[in-house]
Protein backbone atom coordinates (compact mmCIF):
# COMPACT_ATOMS: atom_id res chain seq x y z
CA UNK A 1 0.00 0.00 0.00
CA UNK A 2 2.73 2.45 0.98
CA UNK A 3 4.74 1.56 -2.14
CA UNK A 4 1.72 2.21 -4.36
CA UNK A 5 1.16 5.60 -2.68
CA UNK A 6 4.81 6.61 -3.19
CA UNK A 7 4.73 5.67 -6.86
CA UNK A 8 1.47 7.55 -7.41
CA UNK A 9 2.69 10.71 -5.67
CA UNK A 10 5.97 10.68 -7.59
CA UNK A 11 4.02 11.06 -10.84
CA UNK A 12 2.66 14.43 -9.65
CA UNK A 13 6.03 15.66 -8.39
CA UNK A 14 7.92 15.33 -11.65
CA UNK A 15 8.91 18.38 -13.70
CA UNK A 16 9.96 19.14 -17.26
CA UNK A 17 13.66 18.45 -17.09
CA UNK A 18 14.33 19.74 -20.64
CA UNK A 19 12.01 22.75 -20.71
CA UNK A 20 13.03 26.03 -22.35
CA UNK A 21 11.63 29.29 -21.06
CA UNK A 22 9.81 31.38 -23.67
CA UNK A 23 12.16 34.32 -23.02
CA UNK A 24 15.11 32.08 -23.87
CA UNK A 25 13.86 31.35 -27.38
CA UNK A 26 14.40 33.27 -30.60
CA UNK A 27 11.28 32.81 -32.70
CA UNK A 28 12.51 32.75 -36.30
CA UNK A 29 9.87 34.25 -38.64
CA UNK A 30 11.79 34.10 -41.92
CA UNK A 31 14.64 31.91 -43.12
CA UNK A 32 16.89 32.68 -46.09
CA UNK A 33 19.05 30.08 -47.85
CA UNK A 34 21.80 31.00 -50.31
CA UNK A 35 24.51 29.24 -52.28
CA UNK A 36 28.03 30.55 -51.68
CA UNK A 37 30.53 30.02 -54.52
CA UNK A 38 34.07 29.18 -53.30
CA UNK A 39 35.38 32.55 -54.46
CA UNK A 40 32.89 34.39 -52.25
CA UNK A 41 33.35 32.37 -49.08
CA UNK A 42 34.59 34.24 -45.99
CA UNK A 43 38.29 34.01 -45.22
CA UNK A 44 37.84 31.60 -42.31
CA UNK A 45 35.89 29.26 -44.61
CA UNK A 46 38.53 29.37 -47.32
CA UNK A 47 41.13 28.45 -44.69
CA UNK A 48 38.94 25.46 -43.85
CA UNK A 49 39.88 23.98 -47.24
CA UNK A 50 43.34 23.20 -45.91
CA UNK A 51 41.75 20.50 -43.78
CA UNK A 52 39.77 18.96 -46.63
CA UNK A 53 42.60 16.80 -47.91
CA UNK A 54 43.26 15.44 -44.42
CA UNK A 55 39.70 15.11 -43.09
CA UNK A 56 37.84 14.59 -46.33
CA UNK A 57 35.42 17.39 -45.43
CA UNK A 58 33.61 19.68 -47.81
CA UNK A 59 33.89 23.44 -47.98
CA UNK A 60 30.85 25.33 -46.74
CA UNK A 61 28.52 26.30 -49.56
CA UNK A 62 25.28 27.19 -47.73
CA UNK A 63 24.51 30.51 -46.11
CA UNK A 64 21.56 30.45 -43.74
CA UNK A 65 20.06 33.80 -42.75
CA UNK A 66 17.68 33.96 -39.79
CA UNK A 67 15.27 36.85 -39.21
CA UNK A 68 13.68 37.09 -35.78
CA UNK A 69 12.36 39.80 -33.46
CA UNK A 70 13.97 40.39 -30.10
CA UNK A 71 12.79 42.56 -27.24
CA UNK A 72 15.35 45.15 -26.12
CA UNK A 73 15.49 47.90 -23.52
CA UNK A 74 16.24 51.35 -24.92
CA UNK A 75 16.22 54.22 -22.43
CA UNK A 76 14.24 52.10 -20.00
CA UNK A 77 11.50 51.48 -22.59
CA UNK A 78 11.01 48.02 -24.14
CA UNK A 79 11.40 47.94 -27.91
CA UNK A 80 11.39 45.15 -30.49
CA UNK A 81 14.47 44.94 -32.70
CA UNK A 82 14.71 43.19 -36.06
CA UNK A 83 17.62 40.74 -35.75
CA UNK A 84 19.24 39.34 -38.91
CA UNK A 85 22.03 36.79 -38.48
CA UNK A 86 23.79 34.53 -40.97
CA UNK A 87 25.90 31.40 -40.77
CA UNK A 88 27.70 29.29 -43.37
CA UNK A 89 28.17 25.55 -43.42
CA UNK A 90 28.27 22.36 -45.46
CA UNK A 91 24.55 21.70 -45.02
CA UNK A 92 21.47 23.15 -43.38
CA UNK A 93 21.64 20.97 -40.27
CA UNK A 94 25.24 21.96 -39.54
CA UNK A 95 24.31 25.62 -40.00
CA UNK A 96 21.59 25.39 -37.37
CA UNK A 97 24.03 23.80 -34.92
CA UNK A 98 26.72 26.41 -35.57
CA UNK A 99 24.31 29.26 -34.88
CA UNK A 100 24.01 28.10 -31.27
CA UNK A 101 27.53 29.37 -30.66
CA UNK A 102 26.52 32.85 -31.85
CA UNK A 103 23.14 33.61 -30.29
CA UNK A 104 22.23 33.85 -26.62
CA UNK A 105 18.75 32.45 -27.25
CA UNK A 106 17.73 29.11 -28.69
CA UNK A 107 16.64 29.40 -32.33
CA UNK A 108 13.11 28.03 -32.66
CA UNK A 109 11.59 27.21 -36.08
CA UNK A 110 8.17 26.19 -34.79
CA UNK A 111 6.80 29.66 -35.61
CA UNK A 112 8.55 29.98 -38.98
CA UNK A 113 6.29 31.71 -41.52
CA UNK A 114 8.38 32.16 -44.67
CA UNK A 115 11.38 30.59 -46.40
CA UNK A 116 13.26 32.56 -49.07
CA UNK A 117 15.67 30.77 -51.41
CA UNK A 118 18.42 32.60 -53.26
CA UNK A 119 18.30 32.47 -57.04
CA UNK A 120 21.48 30.39 -57.25
CA UNK A 121 20.01 27.65 -55.03
CA UNK A 122 17.27 26.80 -57.54
CA UNK A 123 19.73 26.97 -60.43
CA UNK A 124 21.54 23.95 -58.94
CA UNK A 125 19.20 20.90 -58.90
CA UNK A 126 21.25 18.95 -56.35
CA UNK A 127 21.35 21.85 -53.90
CA UNK A 128 17.67 22.62 -54.41
CA UNK A 129 16.76 19.00 -53.65
CA UNK A 130 18.95 18.99 -50.55
CA UNK A 131 17.14 22.08 -49.28
CA UNK A 132 13.72 20.58 -50.04
CA UNK A 133 14.62 17.41 -48.19
CA UNK A 134 15.76 19.38 -45.13
CA UNK A 135 12.53 21.40 -45.11
CA UNK A 136 10.37 18.31 -45.54
CA UNK A 137 12.09 16.33 -42.79
CA UNK A 138 12.26 19.07 -40.13
CA UNK A 139 9.56 18.23 -37.54
CA UNK A 140 9.18 21.88 -36.45
CA UNK A 141 8.60 23.44 -39.88
CA UNK A 142 4.92 23.60 -40.80
CA UNK A 143 3.72 22.56 -44.26
CA UNK A 144 1.88 25.88 -44.39
CA UNK A 145 5.12 27.89 -44.44
CA UNK A 146 5.31 30.13 -47.52
CA UNK A 147 8.19 29.71 -49.97
CA UNK A 148 9.57 32.36 -52.33
CA UNK A 149 12.53 32.71 -54.67
CA UNK A 150 14.59 35.88 -54.29
CA UNK A 151 15.88 37.78 -57.26
CA UNK A 152 19.55 37.61 -56.29
CA UNK A 153 20.39 36.56 -52.73
CA UNK A 154 17.93 35.71 -49.98
CA UNK A 155 20.15 37.45 -47.43
CA UNK A 156 19.81 40.77 -49.26
CA UNK A 157 16.02 40.41 -49.30
CA UNK A 158 15.85 39.70 -45.56
CA UNK A 159 18.11 42.66 -44.84
CA UNK A 160 15.63 45.08 -46.42
CA UNK A 161 13.90 47.22 -43.78
CA UNK A 162 10.47 48.15 -45.17
CA UNK A 163 9.03 51.53 -44.18
CA UNK A 164 5.70 50.03 -43.13
CA UNK A 165 7.06 47.29 -40.86
CA UNK A 166 10.45 47.17 -39.13
CA UNK A 167 10.32 43.39 -38.63
CA UNK A 168 11.23 42.03 -42.07
CA UNK A 169 10.11 38.47 -41.30
CA UNK A 170 6.65 39.68 -40.32
CA UNK A 171 6.43 41.94 -43.37
CA UNK A 172 7.18 39.05 -45.75
CA UNK A 173 4.49 36.99 -44.01
CA UNK A 174 2.01 39.85 -44.43
CA UNK A 175 2.83 40.05 -48.16
CA UNK A 176 1.79 36.42 -48.60
CA UNK A 177 -1.37 36.96 -46.56
CA UNK A 178 -2.35 39.91 -48.72
CA UNK A 179 -1.54 38.24 -52.03
CA UNK A 180 -5.19 37.24 -52.53
CA UNK A 181 -5.92 40.94 -53.05
CA UNK A 182 -3.69 41.25 -56.12
CA UNK A 183 -3.17 37.70 -57.43
CA UNK A 184 0.13 38.63 -59.08
CA UNK A 185 2.06 35.64 -57.68
CA UNK A 186 1.03 31.97 -57.53
CA UNK A 187 0.03 30.26 -54.31
CA UNK A 188 2.90 28.15 -53.00
CA UNK A 189 3.19 26.95 -49.45
CA UNK A 190 5.46 24.00 -48.71
CA UNK A 191 2.61 21.50 -48.81
CA UNK A 192 1.52 22.49 -52.32
CA UNK A 193 5.11 22.68 -53.49
CA UNK A 194 5.97 19.18 -52.25
CA UNK A 195 2.86 17.74 -53.92
CA UNK A 196 3.71 19.41 -57.24
CA UNK A 197 7.36 18.36 -57.20
CA UNK A 198 6.63 14.79 -56.13
CA UNK A 199 4.11 14.58 -58.97
CA UNK A 200 6.19 15.76 -61.95
CA UNK A 201 9.32 17.62 -60.65
CA UNK A 202 7.87 20.94 -61.91
CA UNK A 203 6.57 23.93 -59.95
CA UNK A 204 5.85 27.66 -60.02
CA UNK A 205 7.24 29.45 -56.94
CA UNK A 206 6.51 33.11 -56.08
CA UNK A 207 9.19 35.69 -56.85
CA UNK A 208 10.32 38.11 -54.12
CA UNK A 209 12.18 41.26 -55.13
CA UNK A 210 13.94 43.58 -52.70
CA UNK A 211 15.00 47.22 -52.98
CA UNK A 212 16.41 49.60 -50.35
CA UNK A 213 13.22 50.00 -48.33
CA UNK A 214 10.73 47.93 -50.27
CA UNK A 215 9.85 44.29 -50.86
CA UNK A 216 7.56 43.15 -53.65
CA UNK A 217 5.87 39.80 -54.22
CA UNK A 218 4.99 39.28 -57.86
CA UNK A 219 5.74 36.90 -60.71
CA UNK A 220 7.17 33.42 -60.30
CA UNK A 221 10.18 31.21 -60.83
CA UNK A 222 9.45 28.22 -63.04
CA UNK A 223 11.09 24.97 -61.96
CA UNK A 224 11.54 22.12 -64.44
CA UNK A 225 12.95 18.83 -63.21
CA UNK A 226 14.13 20.56 -59.99
CA UNK A 227 15.97 23.27 -61.92
CA UNK A 228 15.19 26.95 -62.47
CA UNK A 229 14.44 27.61 -66.16
CA UNK A 230 13.13 31.19 -66.07
CA UNK A 231 10.75 33.79 -64.68
CA UNK A 232 7.17 34.61 -65.57
CA UNK A 233 5.79 38.08 -64.96
CA UNK A 234 2.88 39.26 -62.84
CA UNK A 235 0.19 39.07 -65.53
CA UNK A 236 1.46 35.64 -66.56
CA UNK A 237 1.22 34.57 -62.93
CA UNK A 238 -2.39 35.79 -62.91
CA UNK A 239 -3.04 33.74 -66.04
CA UNK A 240 -1.51 30.68 -64.40
CA UNK A 241 -3.73 31.08 -61.33
CA UNK A 242 -6.81 31.42 -63.56
CA UNK A 243 -5.90 28.22 -65.38
CA UNK A 244 -5.37 26.31 -62.12
CA UNK A 245 -8.50 27.66 -60.40
CA UNK A 246 -6.39 29.27 -57.66
CA UNK A 247 -7.98 32.73 -57.79
CA UNK A 248 -11.48 34.15 -57.75
CA UNK A 249 -11.28 37.90 -57.01
CA UNK A 250 -9.03 40.16 -59.08
CA UNK A 251 -9.25 43.18 -61.40
CA UNK A 252 -8.48 43.57 -65.10
CA UNK A 253 -8.71 46.76 -67.16
CA UNK A 254 -10.57 46.88 -70.45
CA UNK A 255 -10.80 49.73 -72.94
CA UNK A 256 -14.02 50.84 -74.59
CA UNK A 257 -14.18 53.97 -76.75
CA UNK A 258 -10.98 55.26 -75.20
CA UNK A 259 -12.18 54.79 -71.61
CA UNK A 260 -10.16 52.54 -69.29
CA UNK A 261 -12.67 50.51 -67.31
CA UNK A 262 -11.76 48.29 -64.32
CA UNK A 263 -13.64 44.99 -64.25
CA UNK A 264 -13.53 43.17 -60.92
CA UNK A 265 -13.85 39.41 -61.29
CA UNK A 266 -15.88 38.00 -58.42
CA UNK A 267 -16.22 34.41 -59.65
CA UNK A 268 -14.22 32.46 -62.19
CA UNK A 269 -14.01 28.81 -63.12
CA UNK A 270 -11.73 27.01 -65.57
CA UNK A 271 -12.46 23.59 -67.09
CA UNK A 272 -10.09 21.50 -69.22
CA UNK A 273 -11.29 19.13 -71.94
CA UNK A 274 -8.86 16.87 -73.79
CA UNK A 275 -9.46 16.22 -77.49
CA UNK A 276 -7.48 13.69 -79.48
CA UNK A 277 -7.28 13.08 -83.21
CA UNK A 278 -4.82 10.42 -84.33
CA UNK A 279 -1.59 11.38 -82.53
CA UNK A 280 -2.47 15.05 -82.16
CA UNK A 281 -3.63 16.36 -78.78
CA UNK A 282 -5.76 19.44 -78.30
CA UNK A 283 -6.63 21.01 -74.95
CA UNK A 284 -9.85 23.01 -74.85
CA UNK A 285 -9.87 25.50 -71.97
CA UNK A 286 -13.28 26.92 -71.08
CA UNK A 287 -13.45 29.84 -68.66
CA UNK A 288 -16.61 31.24 -67.09
CA UNK A 289 -16.32 34.58 -65.29
CA UNK A 290 -18.65 36.92 -63.45
CA UNK A 291 -17.83 40.37 -62.18
CA UNK A 292 -18.61 44.03 -61.69
CA UNK A 293 -17.87 47.27 -63.49
CA UNK A 294 -16.43 49.28 -60.61
CA UNK A 295 -15.74 52.48 -62.57
CA UNK A 296 -16.95 53.85 -65.89
CA UNK A 297 -17.37 57.52 -66.82
CA UNK A 298 -18.95 60.45 -64.97
CA UNK A 299 -22.25 61.61 -66.47
CA UNK A 300 -21.92 59.42 -69.60
CA UNK A 301 -24.06 59.88 -72.69
CA UNK A 302 -24.73 56.14 -72.78
CA UNK A 303 -26.64 54.38 -70.02
CA UNK A 304 -24.25 51.85 -68.49
CA UNK A 305 -27.24 49.54 -68.00
CA UNK A 306 -28.02 49.53 -71.72
CA UNK A 307 -27.94 45.85 -72.82
CA UNK A 308 -26.02 46.69 -76.00
CA UNK A 309 -23.31 48.48 -74.02
CA UNK A 310 -23.13 45.68 -71.45
CA UNK A 311 -22.73 43.10 -74.21
CA UNK A 312 -19.96 45.18 -75.78
CA UNK A 313 -18.14 45.43 -72.43
CA UNK A 314 -18.53 41.71 -71.80
CA UNK A 315 -16.89 40.99 -75.16
CA UNK A 316 -13.98 43.25 -74.19
CA UNK A 317 -13.60 41.37 -70.89
CA UNK A 318 -13.61 38.04 -72.75
CA UNK A 319 -10.87 39.24 -75.12
CA UNK A 320 -8.81 40.54 -72.19
CA UNK A 321 -9.01 37.31 -70.17
CA UNK A 322 -8.39 35.20 -73.27
CA UNK A 323 -5.32 37.27 -74.10
CA UNK A 324 -3.86 36.93 -70.58
CA UNK A 325 -4.42 33.18 -70.52
CA UNK A 326 -3.12 32.50 -74.05
CA UNK A 327 -0.01 34.58 -73.40
CA UNK A 328 0.67 32.53 -70.28
CA UNK A 329 0.19 29.24 -72.12
CA UNK A 330 2.50 30.31 -74.96
CA UNK A 331 5.18 31.45 -72.50
CA UNK A 332 5.15 28.10 -70.71
CA UNK A 333 4.89 26.03 -73.88
CA UNK A 334 7.22 27.79 -76.29
CA UNK A 335 9.73 29.64 -74.11
CA UNK A 336 10.04 27.58 -70.91
CA UNK A 337 8.69 24.24 -72.20
CA UNK A 338 7.46 23.37 -68.72
CA UNK A 339 4.06 22.00 -67.76
CA UNK A 340 2.99 23.72 -64.56
CA UNK A 341 -0.53 24.09 -65.96
CA UNK A 342 -1.64 20.66 -64.79
CA UNK A 343 -2.21 19.28 -68.31
CA UNK A 344 -0.36 16.08 -67.39
CA UNK A 345 -2.37 15.61 -64.19
CA UNK A 346 -5.63 16.13 -66.07
CA UNK A 347 -4.76 13.52 -68.70
CA UNK A 348 -3.66 11.01 -66.03
CA UNK A 349 -6.98 11.32 -64.24
CA UNK A 350 -9.40 11.64 -67.15
CA UNK A 351 -7.76 9.65 -69.94
CA UNK A 352 -5.32 7.12 -68.47
CA UNK A 353 -5.17 5.20 -71.75
CA UNK A 354 -3.90 8.29 -73.54
CA UNK A 355 -1.41 8.96 -70.74
CA UNK A 356 -0.06 5.43 -71.15
CA UNK A 357 0.79 6.38 -74.72
CA UNK A 358 2.22 9.86 -74.20
CA UNK A 359 3.40 9.92 -70.57
CA UNK A 360 6.99 8.84 -71.17
CA UNK A 361 7.42 11.51 -73.86
CA UNK A 362 5.33 14.25 -72.24
CA UNK A 363 8.28 16.64 -71.87
CA UNK A 364 8.64 16.69 -75.67
CA UNK A 365 4.89 16.53 -76.40
CA UNK A 366 3.75 19.34 -74.08
CA UNK A 367 5.13 22.22 -76.23
CA UNK A 368 3.28 20.82 -79.26
CA UNK A 369 -0.18 20.51 -77.68
CA UNK A 370 -2.74 22.71 -79.44
CA UNK A 371 -4.60 24.96 -76.99
CA UNK A 372 -7.92 26.73 -77.52
CA UNK A 373 -9.25 29.18 -74.93
CA UNK A 374 -12.94 30.06 -74.81
CA UNK A 375 -14.14 32.71 -72.33
CA UNK A 376 -17.70 33.51 -71.29
CA UNK A 377 -17.85 36.66 -69.14
CA UNK A 378 -20.88 38.27 -67.51
CA UNK A 379 -21.31 41.69 -65.89
CA UNK A 380 -23.54 41.41 -62.82
CA UNK A 381 -23.27 44.86 -61.25
CA UNK A 382 -22.27 48.35 -62.39
CA UNK A 383 -21.81 50.23 -59.10
CA UNK A 384 -24.15 52.42 -57.03
CA UNK A 385 -25.07 54.84 -59.83
CA UNK A 386 -25.63 54.67 -63.55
Amino acid sequence: MMLTLIITLSMFLTACWDKTEINDRAFVLALGIDHIPPSEQPKEDREHKALEKVLGEHAPHYRMTYAFPKQMLAGGEPTVENIIMSSVGENIYINERQMKARVDNQLFLGHLKSVVLGEEVVKTPQMFREVLDALEKDPLISRKVNLAIAVGEAKEVLNVEPKQESISGQFITDLFMGEDRTNRAPVADLDQLFISLHDNSNAAIPRLTGAEEELKLGGAAIIKNYEFVGWIGELESMGLMILKNETDIFVVTINADGINIPYQVTEIKTVYTIQQKDKEIKMLIEIEAEGDIVQYFFDPEEDVLDPALLEKLEQEVEKKLQGIVMHTVEKLQKDLETDVLGFDTYIKRHNPDLWAQVGKDWVEIFPTVEVEVVVDAKIRRVGLTK
